[in-house]
């Protein structure tokens, strides 16, 4: 299980209104803001709507709106908010910045694309632009363009820190570990206590087998932000990989009590209940990540073995076939579901040669693949 890290953003919240100014309405804009900076959400939002009812053309009151939606979850809304907000203040560059990093989050890399196009033609030395439009690079696949974008960002900001470790993450979904360590060490060089570059930094040093570093990177992380339900799951995850199996549970159920909706930690936890042989527990944890996420590939392959574990054969071919249509085609996790179909339909020889791919491919499986392969054996009489 590949773990995968995070583009830094930072969203701002702003006091003033579009061209239509009123005292009045920019008073409870003014009150929105702090109740956007205390975590307050229902209360701006309830202040942004009175703003926005005395004066229907302030800008600011959409954007702020739509800022205090995403954080509450309604992203949607959110989006109309920014989206109007752009509608009555073409040059409101932030809205621009703030819909992009939605789009982002949702898997829209085209059109977060073209919102920080569009922001960069606004502003040319808006250096989050550019590493914004590297974030919807990189969801893309387009990991030299998400590279060069990031680069322009600490050129026109050499002392910002998450533009480093923005770098660092295209440079290590490329492969160029060397690199992308280099970048994560000198954005915690910039800043200390920037809790998403320690998170970053595990996950590579997790994807290189360094599971104590990564495990001391997550923790430094959750120290500087207790909340962070992510490192909780990464810490999580990598524990499973130190034989922890109670830590990472812990942690897990730590990463959901702070965000129930977090499908990753459903998922690595359904992963650990797996390995724990907690069949049913890992398919009700699997279940809720594809819930969260109906594309969540290793949940329905987690689901899957788990089915079969059961003797539900019948279950774990739905949910083996549907991970394997997810997959990359040739990945160490597409061969090994593809294995536990042909074990399914009676074909050992079969199973035994793409576990063996899977292990080829990625050596952290063999502790799950080669009790089937055994079977598999088994059944052949060898």
């Amino acid at each position: 299980m590949k773990i995968v890290a995070t583009m830094i953003f930072g969203l701002f919240v702003i006091a003033l209104g579009g061209c239509h100014k009123s005292n009045q309405a920019n008073d409870h804009l003014n009150i929105a803001v702090r109740y956007i900076d205390a975590g307050n959400y229902d209360e701006a939002i309830a202040s942004c709507d009175t703003a926005i009812k005395i004066d229907p053309k302030n800008a600011g009151a959409y954007y702020n709106r739509g800022l205090a939606k995403c954080r509450k979850g309604d992203v949607d809304g959110g989006i109309a908010d920014y989206s109007k907000a752009i509608e009555l203040n073409p040059m409101l560059s932030v809205a621009y910045y703030a819909r992009g990093a939605v789009k982002i989050s949702r898997g829209d890399y085209d059109g977060a694309v073209a919102d920080y196009d569009k922001l960069i033609d606004l502003i040319p030395t808006y250096a989050a632009a550019y590493t914004g439009r590297g974030a919807a690079k990189l969801g893309k696949g387009d990991y030299d363009a998400a590279i060069a974008d990031c680069t322009k960002a600490v050129e026109l900001d050499p002392k910002h820190s998450a533009f480093y470790s923005n770098r660092g993450l295209a440079e290590d979904e490329k492969g160029d570990a060397e690199r992308a360590v280099a970048d994560y060490d000198k954005a915690i060089e910039l800043d200390p206590k920037s809790a998403v570059a320690y998170y970053n930094r595990a996950g590579l040093k997790y994807n290189r087998g360094d599971y104590a570093d990564a495990i001391a990177d997550c923790s430094k992380a959750i120290e500087l932000y207790p909340k962070y339900a992510t490192a909780y799951s990464r810490r999580g995850a990598t524990k499973v990989y130190k034989g922890d199996y109670d830590g990472a549970l812990t942690d897990l159920d730590k990463a959901i009590e702070i965000n129930p909706k977090y499908e990753m930690a459903y998922e690595n936890r359904a992963f650990v209940k797996y390995r724990k042989a907690d069949y049913e527990e890992a398919i009700a944890d699997a279940t809720r990540a594809i819930q969260l996420n109906p594309k969540d590939e290793n949940a329905y392959s987690i689901r899957g073995w788990a089915w079969c574990s059961k003797g539900d054969t019948g279950r774990a071919v739905e949910d083996c076939q549907q991970a394997v249509r997810l997959h990359k085609v040739g990945s160490a996790d597409a061969f090994a579901d593809q294995g536990m179909l042909d074990f399914i339909n009676g074909e050992y020889g079969k199973a035994i040669a793409a576990w063996e791919n899977t292990i080829q491919l990625d050596a952290t499986q063999k502790d799950d693949v080669q009790p089937w392969i055994d079977k598999a054996k088994a059944k052949l009489g060898k």
